[in-house]
């Protein structure tokens, strides 16, 4: 109607069929699985002052975003992985 799409014309679109607000994402590559097929990650824990404990967390993972991945379960927001 106001003559902005004409024949012969091509175009790009960028189609969001995906949103979580309270998503966490993570880089694939620190995260390891084990002999159950179970995949996990180390974080902080029981941090005072300069010494602190590795922990690891079983974690459940969802949707990927380029090198990221979302993880569902298994982490909180404010964790921190080594």
């Amino acid at each position: 109607k106001n003559n902005n799409i004409k024949p012969n014309l091509t175009a790009k679109l960028k189609v969001n069929d995906y949103t979580s607000e309270n998503a966490i994402l993570i880089k694939q590559s620190i995260i390891s699985e084990n002999a159950e097929g179970e995949q996990y990650v180390y974080i902080i824990s029981n941090k005072k002052d300069a010494m602190a404990k590795a922990k690891r967390v079983i974690i459940k993972t969802g949707k990927t975003q380029g090198d990221n991945i979302e993880v569902l379960s298994g982490l909180k927001s404010g964790d921190e992985i080594i």
